[in-house]
């Protein structure tokens, strides 16, 4: 028989296996940027479940994420005080006459409304009667007449005459 122990303990350390980190809950969505119209609100997360430790791996992907937020709308948009008339189409007979006006009182914000309504207005104006009486002398027969005493030349449309013409004066017909 052989002397001594068949067997020999040793104390033996080897390494601890790594922990992975992992992902926590996400916290609550954060108040928004703004207090109206499109802002941004973010949210994050810890890697704590478990922490890495050993030599494990840190958490994979993001750990903050954001998205788009609009508590309320800012302004809608008001109509700006008329301008004043504009100047009549026409020196005689009737014409018309227009006015406009902007959706600036206050502008509409990003979100808010454009104003309701037309922003411009048409009118009828009607000016003195048109002295037509420079046909009378030389009718407007075949489309055209000359008056060189008051130095106004007429014109009208093939077929009309006397105060169915229009006056031109300096290249200007009324």
């Amino acid at each position: 028989m052989c002397l001594g122990n068949m067997t020999d303990n040793k104390v033996c350390e080897l390494y601890l296996c790594p922990i992975h980190g992992g992902w926590g809950q996400w916290q609550e969505w954060g108040s928004c940027s703004v207090t109206c119209d499109m802002g941004m609100k973010s949210r994050s997360r810890d890697c704590s479940n478990p922490p890495p430790s050993r030599f494990g791996d840190h958490c994979f992907g993001h750990n903050q994420e954001s998205q788009l937020c609009m508590p309320k709308i800012c302004s809608n948009g008001g109509w700006s005080a008329w301008e004043t008339w504009g100047s009549c189409s026409v020196t005689c007979g009737s014409g018309i006459k227009s006015r406009f006006r902007a959706c600036a009182n206050p502008k509409p914000s990003p979100y808010g409304q454009y104003c309701e309504g037309d922003n411009s207005e048409i009118d009828i104006c009607s000016h003195i009667t048109c002295d037509l009486s420079h046909c009378q002398p030389n009718p407007c027969v075949h489309g055209s007449c000359i008056d060189l005493r008051n130095d106004f030349l007429s014109t009208c449309d093939q077929g009309f005459e006397g105060r169915n013409c229009n006056i031109c004066k300096d290249k200007t017909c009324f």
